[in-house]
């Protein structure tokens, strides 16, 4: 479906897999996560660069968006752990 949908996407100004990943999720939070730098940046962190549904069985999140804020979460917590590295 993501596919399919960027495919579209494409030829309207402004919308990306951000704004696609977000339509998706709020059509259908069990399934699709919400994607952007932020739960990418995370995935990539913590070395699961393909696993959002292993991830959402892991944690019992009942949902994708549960996986959204998880990842959200720990995306800020590296930023403000790099700023305190880069400040010191």
């Amino acid at each position: 479906m993501f596919d399919e949908g960027l495919r579209f996407a494409k030829h309207v100004k402004g919308i990306g897999p951000n704004v696609l990943t977000e339509a998706m999720h709020t059509w259908n939070p069990a399934r699709y996560a919400a994607m952007n730098k932020n739960p990418l940046t995370s995935l990539k962190e913590l070395g699961f660069p393909e696993v959002i549904t292993d991830l959402a069985g892991w944690c019992g999140f009942q949902s994708l968006g549960q996986v959204d804020q998880f990842l959200n979460y720990v995306y800020w917590k590296l930023k403000k752990r790099q700023k305190k590295k880069t400040a010191a």
